[in-house]
């Protein structure tokens, strides 16, 4: 099986999906014997597509709505003919619940409907800025760790990751209000 994780995220966002997309395709050669690459969307050449069995959409958003960089890969594909192809996504967002990534996996979806590809689902992450700066990293490369098995067997992927338990995030918000509160109250006597 060979897989494409193909980045599109913009340039500023680089970095970040180096390190998870590097990651991912380790998990991929390492562990599950597939051939894999990773590619960018502005540089890759639309002619090898039909080399790969599966794509992973490897993307950030930054205003909830799905990169330029991705829309112009698929215009860029537009009349190339391949094989059928297993379609997924890993989309990483910078606010704590990753559902946010929902309507540009639906857009990823209805686009491979089109041209008879198979969406095969999307493993989204939330707060990654926060995740790449703690010892959450761990916890996310073992969902990624998860994703390329899920990738490799062709399943079905409903995956969601965040920074912080929603109980963590909450007490977390609790007390930063509590000491914004104290302090207002201080300031006002």
């Amino acid at each position: 099986m060979n897989v494409l994780v193909l980045k599109a995220s913009l340039k500023h966002a680089g970095a970040t999906m180096d390190l998870f997309c590097d990651k991912l395709n380790v998990f991929f050669d390492k562990r599950c014997n597939i051939e894999s690459k990773v590619e960018n969307s502005v540089t890759f050449d639309p002619g090898t597509l039909r080399n790969y069995d599966a794509i992973v959409f490897a993307y950030t958003l930054t205003t909830g709505s799905i990169p330029s960089t991705l829309l112009e890969f698929f215009d860029r594909i537009e009349g190339v003919r391949t094989k059928d192809l297993n379609i997924y996504t890993m989309a990483f967002c910078e606010e704590y619940e990753p559902k946010v990534c929902q309507h540009s996996n639906e857009v990823v979806a209805f686009w491979a409907q089109r041209h008879g590809y198979h969406y095969r689902g999307s493993f989204n992450i939330g707060s990654y800025f926060v995740i790449t700066r703690s010892p959450a990293l761990f916890v996310v490369t073992n969902y990624l760790q998860m994703f390329s098995n899920i990738v490799k067997n062709g399943q079905e992927c409903n995956q969601e990751v965040s920074a912080l338990t929603k109980k963590s995030f909450l007490s977390q918000g609790n007390r930063y209000w509590k000491k914004q509160i104290r302090k207002e109250r201080h300031k006002n006597r």
